[in-house]
């Protein structure tokens, strides 16, 4: 598994679960 994938992965999670919080403010 490249690192730079699973960063990008990772960030794309926390985008989403940042988003979803933000929505719910």
């Amino acid at each position: 598994m490249n690192g730079t994938l699973l960063q990008y992965i990772i960030g794309q999670k926390e985008i989403k679960l940042f988003c979803s919080f933000k929505i719910q403010q």
